[in-house]
Formats: structure tokens, C-alpha cells, sequence
């Protein structure tokens, strides 16, 4: 039958790597899931992406979607969505400017999101339905207009480093 999920799996013993970008059409609304494996063994990347990704469709836009231990690294960047990106297991790591538009929600259902030494990124919003690993070092920033819902009882897991001021504010 017709999948409502479009699988990029990495698999293997090292790093894999997608330099050229990434251009998809589609007439039907699907997910596209990242199902990244941990093949580094330690926090080093575990897929690599740059270049521009974009969505041409005729009925809705695609979900993004990072699934797996590993660490997908973002050095290109996005066009413009609407949809949220789901963060349900590893980490996202930014690592380059202007990676998501200011408009891009988070949903972290036990995945993660990290930014990049030397980087920075704002985006609209993080929901955050499980507990969840967020990491900031130094000489980076990451900053969300909304937090979004929280489910009660779930933890965020900051990492950032010593005398680092973190902020999370609730309106």
C-alpha cells in the first residue's frame, strides 16, 4: 500500500553524508522520517546534511521527522515550513547560520536539539511532550519565540557551560 512515510535510514559503522541538497514533490501529505543510528559511538555527527532542502507540493507540505540515537547535523538550510519538526529520538544538531526559518516548531518527543559551537538559531517554538536533551555551549545561542506546551511531569536536560546564564521564561 501507499506509505504515509518517506524513510531515510543511516546504518553502518561511520558517518554518513548528503552534500547536494535535497528537492521533493509530492501530492500528498507525508512525513519524511530521518532514522539516524548511532554508528559514531560517541556525540560525534552521525549524518551529515548540507545544502538547501525543498518542498514542492500541490495538496500539503511534509513533517519532518528525526528518529534513532544518532546525531543529524544540519549545515544547510531549510525552506520554508509550516509543519513542525518532531524530534523523537537523538539529537538535531544546527550546526550552521540561518539552518530553520524564525517560523519552524520543535515537538520533542525524547529527541533532542543542540546547536553548534560558534552558531546560532531562533525558531518559533518547542512543545515538549517527553523528557528531552537540549545542549548550548559556549559561543552559541538558541532561542524560541513561544515554548510552546509542556506535558507535566516531562524534564528538559540542559547542557551548557559552567557561569552560563539559561533562561526559560513562561508567559
Amino acid at each position: 500500500g501507499d506509505s504515509p512515510r518517506f524513510w531515510l535510514c543511516v546504518r553502518g559503522t561511520s558517518p554518513s553524508y548528503l552534500r547536494s541538497g535535497f528537492m521533493a514533490v509530492c501530492s500528498t501529505a507525508k512525513d519524511l522520517v530521518f532514522d539516524v543510528a548511532d554508528v559514531t559511538g560517541d556525540s560525534r555527527p552521525d549524518f551529515i546534511v548540507d545544502g538547501t532542502w525543498n518542498w514542492y507540493y500541490t495538496y500539503n507540505q511534509m513533517t519532518y521527522v528525526k528518529e534513532g540515537d544518532g546525531t543529524l547535523q544540519m549545515t544547510g538550510t531549510f525552506s520554508s515550513n509550516t509543519n513542525p519538526i518532531y524530534l523523537n529520538g537523538g539529537l538535531v544538531e544546527v550546526a550552521g547560520g540561518n539552518v530553520f526559518p524564525a517560523t519552524t516548531d520543535f515537538i520533542s518527543n525524547g529527541g533532542g536539539l543542540s546547536v553548534a559551537s560558534g552558531y546560532s538559531c531562533s525558531v518559533n517554538s518547542l512543545t515538549l511532550t517527553d523528557d528531552s536533551p537540549l545542549a548550548v555551549p559556549a559561543n552559541a545561542t538558541l532561542t524560541f519565540a513561544d515554548m510552546g506546551d509542556w506535558t507535566p511531569g516531562k524534564i528538559l536536560s540542559i547542557t551548557a557551560p559552567k557561569h552560563t546564564p539559561v533562561r526559560l521564561c513562561a508567559a
